[in-house]
């Protein structure tokens, strides 16, 4: 049974790194000040006798609520506090570690690079496994077990610079049909599942109001074992984690949008699981010329991006590692909702599956937290018909003019 936790997405409870540092000034600027005053009234103690007694302890109050403050700032934004901490109860398999290092062709190519066991973790976390058996599980938990340990989640994407930046990406529309919008998040959350049926697809949905389109862009997570020029790809997953317009499945999703007929006036809510959550957030993060009125992530890691405050649920299930590659947490504002299922999975790979996240989003439509229902209204689509789009994404640019056997029909 899902069990949740949920924060963030209440005005009445925010807190930014700015925040909590005014506050804690504020207090110490109240403390000095008091002291100040104490001194004061050494010239003419007897008018102001109480106050001299009580301010010391006082004085001591004002500090240690700004210690606090400094103490909540630390363990809440701290990727050594919570990301490490995880990561941590997975050290007992770095001895499967140099097996398995020594035998994956991409840490062989990067022999001598800092980096090495921050990539092969991005990699494993995020799908370069062939398939979820016992051995592939074994190899992703040493990999993400060491991450911390060589290189900080916090400098990932800064590590990944070293990949050329000059990938292609391309869509062709696969089919059109009527559709009726989702009515709650599970309802999104299996639209994500079943695009996974046709690896290589996304969904693009319109629906019009009046003189105002509001389009919805499905994006799934990385898939392996599927048509050689689908760019959802481990590759992709590095050059998602490096930046925006980098990878080739974000560059076939905004060729994808273009080709939709998204326009400036528009407006467009994405929902992305795993990859899929990433290139949405890459692409909110680009701002780019159309209307962006929310994010739904899966198991995406998206924290690290500035998402510009629009309104934003990000879903991440206890034991699954991706959300944590973003190296940072995610804050706690008015905009963004985090909903923590904190139920025990079978393993790494269960907890990252579409599956467990249609079940968390089961269990947060029927919760009555206040910043949830807050922000899920702030996505709620026009309750009439529309159409929905279906798109293949190509690594390379031009599919439309490539024949059918080419693209990897």
């Amino acid at each position: 049974m899902a069990e949740l936790r949920i924060f963030g997405g209440d005005p009445r409870i925010i807190a930014t790194l700015d925040e909590i540092a005014r506050v804690a000034a504020c207090l110490r600027t109240a403390s000095a000040e008091l002291e100040a005053a104490i001194w004061a009234l050494q010239t003419n103690p007897i008018p102001n006798l109480q106050l001299a007694f009580l301010a010391p302890n006082q004085i001591q109050n004002l500090r240690n609520l700004a210690d606090l403050c400094d103490l909540a700032a630390n363990r809440y934004y701290s990727t050594e506090h919570q990301i490490s901490a995880w990561f941590q109860q997975n050290l007992d398999v770095l001895q499967e570690f140099n097996l398995a290092l020594g035998s994956a062709p991409i840490s062989n190519a990067m022999v001598g690079f800092a980096g090495t066991s921050a990539v092969v973790a991005a990699l494993a976390t995020t799908g370069l496994t062939s398939k979820p058996d016992t051995d592939s599980v074994g190899y992703l938990r040493a990999a993400v077990a060491l991450t911390p340990v060589m290189l900080g989640a916090r400098e990932l994407p800064q590590a990944l610079q070293f990949l050329p930046n000059n990938n292609s990406g391309s869509a062709v529309l696969a089919g059109y049909r009527g559709s009726m919008p989702a009515g709650n998040l599970a309802e999104h959350a299996k639209r994500i599942r079943a695009l996974y049926a046709n690896p290589g697809q996304i969904r693009i949905e319109r629906y019009q109001v009046a003189d105002i389109n509001q389009y919805v862009v499905y994006i799934p997570g990385t898939q392996v074992a599927s048509r050689q020029t689908n760019p959802l790809t481990a590759i992709s997953n590095l050059h998602a984690m490096a930046g925006s317009n980098r990878a080739p499945s974000e560059k076939a999703v905004r060729d994808a949008i273009k080709k939709a007929g998204i326009e400036k006036s528009d407006r467009v809510l994405f929902v992305g699981h795993s990859q899929g959550a990433m290139v949405a957030a890459n692409i909110v993060s680009s701002r780019p010329a159309f209307q962006v009125t929310g994010l739904l992530s899966f198991g995406g890691p998206i924290a690290q991006r500035d998402l510009g405050g629009i309104p934003t649920i990000a879903f991440e299930n206890s034991g699954d590692p991706v959300p944590g590659l973003s190296g940072e947490t995610n804050p706690l504002t008015k905009d963004l909702v985090t909903v923590v299922n904190d139920q025990d999975f079978d393993s790494i790979l269960s907890a990252h599956s579409i599956d467990n996240y249609v079940s968390s989003a089961i269990a947060a439509d029927n919760s009555s937290n206040p910043g949830l229902l807050r922000v899920s209204g702030l996505l709620k689509l026009p309750n009439q018909a529309g159409t929905a789009s279906t798109f293949d994404l190509f690594d390379f640019e031009d599919a439309e003019q490539t024949s059918g056997q080419e693209r990897g029909d």
